[in-house]
Order: C-alpha cells, then sequence, then structure tokens
C-alpha cells in the first residue's frame, strides 16, 4: 500500500497508522534526523508544507513501486526504495 504516496515523517515513524512493519529504534532515530536536518527552506517547521505557485508541497516520503527480482527456484529479492524531497501534493497524495 501506498505506493506513489507522500509519507510524512510522523506516518513513517508511528508505521502502525499506514501498514509498514516496524522500525528498529536506531533506524527511527536516523530518519527522524535526516528529516529534520534536511528539510529544506521554507518549508514550515511544524506541517513540512510549503506553498509554491499557490500548489501546496509536501516535505515527506515518496513510496516507489517495489522491485522484485526472481533469483531463481523459490527466491526472489524485493527492494523497496523511499525517496525524501519535497513533493507538490497536486501530483501525490498524503498517504491516509
Amino acid at each position: 500500500g501506498n505506493v506513489n504516496n507522500i509519507v510524512t515523517a510522523g506516518q513513517l515513524l508511528g508505521n502502525a497508522t499506514i501498514g509498514e512493519p516496524t522500525l528498529d529504534a536506531a533506524m527511527s532515530t536516523t530518519l527522524a534526523n535526516v528529516h529534520i536536518y534536511s528539510r529544506p527552506a521554507g518549508v514550515d517547521a511544524s506541517t513540512h508544507q510549503q506553498s509554491i505557485d499557490g500548489i501546496t508541497h509536501q516535505w515527506g516520503w515518496l513510496k516507489c513501486a517495489p522491485r522484485i527480482i526472481s533469483e531463481g527456484r523459490r527466491k526472489v529479492t524485493i527492494t523497496q526504495e523511499w525517496k525524501l524531497e519535497l513533493w507538490s501534493t497536486w501530483v501525490y497524495s498524503i498517504a491516509s
């Protein structure tokens, strides 16, 4: 779920709300720091949003489609990619 949706830091770190696997404490701390310290200038610190040309943009993680690679008999590798960026809410929806 939530492929091609924007996932906010709160949703990602409180992963029970979006159905993602639980993150360990070290990963949660790292992701929280990346989200805060990488935030672009002009993005509101509380909402993590910025209006650009009248369109709301959300600072958050875009969940990309997973890559599934068959590696032979009964073995597959699934890779999930997330991209942290300022995303247009006109193009992408915020995960619910």
